[in-house]
């Protein structure tokens, strides 16, 4: 006797798609022709051997008399449908309805076809459409009913003790059908589901990607901006003090030759010093028609055109210890360590872009580093370039899923980029990084002979 019911499926590839999945397709993971043709390879290849499993027990079953042959010519169609259910099995992504119905077709006459037509119907359940299901339920259910039909069993399917009656075999086929198929049917359904959460974990990611991209670049560009503020502001103080002294030399008649030479020494040295700072910031552009807040990205949003409003000196390297102050008013010890070659000043463009970012590197530990402990050293001397470095150990940063630090200021984390940014744009370098326990913060400036 024989049955050959609906046997479990095997997982099937994308199913969701009409056409083979395009290797950039956007949210979706990257996959390669290789993968690809190897993802079709072995699902060819477990069909027929599931297939030709079934196939050589239906020989068995006809060679030891449980079944037999309705038509002479049907093990050669069995042979023909299984090669061409092979050939058809890819194709099943172009057409899923039609390809499952014509595979499943194939398997009610002959037992080759029947691994295909497996993987075709797991397949199509992937999509998830109730309408789908219910019209290969039609051809499929009846699978094992149809298949007897052409291949009867010799004896009833079940029977009773004493030989006289037996359930009529159709329920019990029927039965198979419907159990077999529903498992396929599930099968299919959790691996679309499946699917579906990796592909919308993989456009999160992809989106996640493109937001810190946009963030970071908008934290640049608002640094850009800030430094632009503070030489203009600084260019201004110079030049008005070049012109201040110009205009005694035009008007002033009775300065004595060495008035005269100290004017036009300041007016020089006030020029070269300007010309040095404007050297500084070449490339970084300025809006013409914003003036946007100094409290970050979110002021330059377009808005009418207004004055500048005048704002005190930009602090150098000349305010560090106030800074420190705050950083130890705040919580956070500071060990401020200064050794600079034989106690000289840096340029003042040099020392407002130390400090600033001295004070955005103190920042970041007041947020993430409550209470640490924090070195700050300060290096260097004409020629060599002028070396910044803080460091806190990081045992006390505990941050949380909403981006808020510990001390619970928020940050966005785009401190470093605007960091970074200031560092470059003075023609420097700045690395960040944490190293057994210490988060360390470095940048360095160059300082002209």
């Amino acid at each position: 006797m024989s049955t050959f019911p609906p046997a479990l499926g095997v997982p099937a590839p994308r199913a969701r798609t009409r056409r083979v999945p395009r290797l950039d397709a956007p949210g979706a993971p990257m996959l390669t022709r290789a993968g690809y043709l190897w993802g079709e390879t072995w699902r060819i290849l477990l069909a027929f051997a599931f297939g030709a499993a079934v196939f050589a027990l239906t020989a068995l079953e006809v060679e030891s008399g449980r079944a037999e042959v309705r038509f002479e010519l049907l093990p050669l169609l069995d042979l023909l449908l299984g090669l061409a259910s092979l050939a058809l099995l890819p194709l099943r992504r172009r057409a899923p309805l039609t390809i499952a119905l014509l595979l499943v077709g194939f398997s009610l006459v002959a037992g080759l076809p029947s691994g295909a037509a497996i993987i075709a119907s797991i397949s199509l359940a992937t999509r998830r459409r109730i309408h789908e299901i219910a019209i290969l339920a039609v051809v499929f259910v009846p699978n094992v009913l149809a298949y007897d039909w052409f291949y009867p069993p010799n004896t009833p399917l079940l029977a009773t003790t004493a030989g006289t009656a037996h359930m009529p075999d159709w329920i019990v086929e029927v039965g198979t059908g419907v159990i077999g198929y529903t498992v396929v049917v599930s099968i299919g359904a959790f691996i679309g589901a499946r699917r579906d959460l990796i592909r919308s974990l993989h456009e999160r990611a992809a989106a996640s990607e493109l937001e810190q991209a946009r963030q970071a670049e908008q934290a640049r560009a608002a640094e850009r901006e800030r430094i632009a503020r503070e030489m203009h502001d600084v260019l201004a103080h110079r030049m008005s003090l070049v012109a201040m002294h110009a205009g005694a030399l035009a008007y002033r008649i009775d300065l004595s030759p060495d008035q005269v030479r100290e004017t036009a020494t300041i007016i020089r040295d006030g020029t070269h010093q300007a010309l040095e700072e404007l050297r500084g910031v070449l490339g970084v552009l300025r809006s013409a028609d914003t003036t946007p807040d100094d409290d970050g990205p979110e002021g330059a949003e377009a808005r009418p055109p207004r004055p500048a409003r005048p704002e005190r000196p930009q602090p150098t390297l000349d305010d560090l210890d106030e800074l420190v102050a705050q950083a130890r008013s705040a919580g956070n010890p500071v060990r401020l360590v200064v050794d600079l070659a034989q106690g000289e000043a840096p340029p003042a463009g040099v020392s407002r872009h130390a400090y600033r970012l001295l004070q955005e590197a103190l920042t970041n530990v007041r947020k993430h580093a409550p209470g640490g402990r924090v070195v700050v050293e300060v290096r260097g001397g004409p020629g060599d370039g002028l070396r910044l470095r803080t460091a806190n150990p990081v045992s006390t940063v505990v941050p949380r899923a909403s981006g808020t630090a510990v001390s619970g200021t928020p940050g966005a984390g785009m401190g470093l980029a605007g960091m970074t940014e200031r560092a470059a744009v003075a023609g420097g370098t700045l690395t960040f990084g944490e190293t057994d326990g210490v988060f360390e913060v470095q940048a360095w400036i160059p300082w002209p002979p």
